[in-house]
């Protein structure tokens, strides 16, 4: 899976870096093997600190997926957005297999 980190104004720590793909990597893999692509956006909106996260699961005909936070500590910001992603996959996940898995019924 193709991650990227953009950080506007904010200086961008390798540990910053390594942990937001580590932890993208993680949470979408649990619900798609095939994931296309993630894009974290870091920024500094006065006191706090802004993480807005964009997954392309990689499923045919399927849905790019959007969550965002803000915090005061841009880690906290960042894991709280990753919650919501991992919510709306777990959802989105079950939605797509239960969709599959129903058989019309001929009268």
């Amino acid at each position: 899976m193709d991650i990227k980190i953009i950080s506007g104004a904010i200086d961008e720590s390798p540990s910053l870096t390594k942990y937001a793909k580590d932890k993208v990597q993680n949470t979408v893999g649990k619900y798609f093997d095939i994931a296309v692509s993630a894009d974290v956006h870091f920024k500094k909106e006065g006191p706090l600190f802004s993480c807005v996260i964009f997954v392309n699961e990689g499923v045919k005909g399927g849905i790019d997926i959007k969550a965002d936070h803000q915090d005061a500590e841009i880690y906290k910001a960042f894991d709280e957005a990753c919650e919501k992603i991992d919510k709306q996959l777990r959802r989105y996940k079950r939605k797509i297999s239960n969709h599959k898995g129903k058989k019309s019924h001929e009268d």
